[in-house]
C-alpha cells in the first residue's frame, strides 16, 4: 500500500508537470489518471511548480486556494495567464496571500489550464476543467493539506467548472468561490447554452456547495437574471450581487473582480472563510 501511494503521487506530479506527454501512457493506476481531458499546470506565487521537489512547509498551518481563470469568447483560447500578474486575477487573491486566520496562512495555487472546446464539442471543456482541479486537489492533499482546508475559486469559466466540480466530486473542500461563473457567454449558441448549462444546475440542486457566488447584474455575459438566479435552490451556495462596482465599464462588468472597486469585498470574504473554517 506504502509503494502504491508513493507511485500515485509520482504520478500526479508528472502528469501535472508534463501534460503534453499525454495520460494514455499512465498503467496500472485508477480509472481517473488515465482520463485523456486533463491538460493543466500549477502555479504558486509566481512559479510554475517544480513537482519533483514540490514541498510545503507546515502543511497543517496552510490553507490552499485554488483558482482557475476564464477562457477567451472563442473556446479556442485557453485564457492561462501565467505567470498570473495582480491584476490577471480578482483582486480577493492577493488580499488573501496577506492574511492569516489564527496559525494558519494562504497559499494561493493558479491553475492554468491548456484545455479548449469548440462548437462541435460544447458543454465538454468545464468538464475537463473539473477533472483538472480534481487533480489539483489530489495533489495538494498528497503534499499535507487537509481538503477541508481547500477553497475553490474560479472567473467566469473557471466558476462555473469550480462548481462543476464540486457538483459531480462532492469534494469536502472548506468553500467554494465564485466570480460571474457561466460558460459560453450570452449570444453565442444560445439553445445549446441553455441546454447544458439548466443540465448543470439540476446536478447543483443535487449537491450541497457550500459557498459564495459573486454576480454583476449588468453583466454583459452572464447578467444575475437569469443566469445566476438558480443560487437560491443550491444547498449552502449564496448570491451576492455586486453593490460596488455600478460605475465601470460594460466590457469590466463580467471581470469586476478584477477592479479595484471589488476590494470592498476582500474582509466579507476573508471573514466568510474564516467562518467556514471555525465551523
Amino acid at each position: 500500500m506504502k509503494n502504491l501511494l508513493i507511485g500515485l503521487h509520482l504520478v500526479i506530479g508528472f502528469m501535472i508537470a508534463n501534460p503534453s506527454h499525454g495520460l494514455s501512457q499512465i498503467t496500472n493506476v485508477s480509472e481517473f489518471y488515465q482520463n485523456r481531458n486533463v491538460d493543466a499546470e500549477l502555479w504558486l506565487n509566481g512559479k510554475i511548480i517544480d513537482l519533483p521537489n514540490f514541498k510545503i512547509g507546515q502543511p497543517q498551518k496552510k490553507i490552499a486556494v485554488l483558482y482557475s481563470h476564464g477562457t477567451s469568447n472563442s473556446f479556442h483560447g485557453t485564457g492561462c495567464k501565467a505567470p498570473p500578474k495582480p491584476e490577471q486575477w480578482p483582486r480577493v487573491m492577493s488580499f488573501l496571500k496577506t492574511k492569516a486566520i489564527g496559525n494558519k496562512n494562504f497559499l494561493i495555487f493558479y491553475l492554468c489550464s491548456h484545455s479548449s472546446e469548440d462548437n462541435q464539442t460544447l458543454g465538454t471543456l468545464h468538464i475537463k476543467r473539473a477533472e483538472e482541479i480534481a487533480l489539483a486537489v489530489r495533489f495538494i492533499t498528497a503534499h499535507g493539506i487537509q481538503s477541508e482546508n481547500i477553497v475553490i475559486a474560479g472567473q467566469s469559466w473557471g466558476g462555473w467548472s469550480s462548481l462543476y466540480y464540486a457538483g459531480k466530486y462532492k469534494p469536502k473542500t472548506l468553500a467554494i468561490l465564485t466570480f460571474a461563473p457561466g460558460i459560453f457567454g450570452q449570444e453565442w449558441y444560445k439553445s445549446e447554452q441553455f441546454s447544458i448549462i439548466e443540465e448543470d444546475i439540476e446536478l447543483f440542486k443535487k449537491t450541497n456547495i457550500e459557498g459564495l457566488l459573486f454576480s454583476h447584474p449588468r453583466d454583459y455575459f452572464f447578467p444575475t437574471d437569469p443566469y445566476h438566479k438558480f443560487v437560491s435552490d443550491v444547498n449552502g451556495l449564496t448570491l451576492v450581487p455586486d453593490i460596488h462596482c455600478s460605475n465601470v465599464s460594460d466590457f469590466w462588468r463580467h471581470a469586476y473582480m478584477f477592479q479595484k472597486c471589488s476590494e470592498k469585498y476582500n474582509e466579507f470574504i476573508f471573514q466568510y472563510i474564516k467562518g467556514r473554517l471555525q465551523k
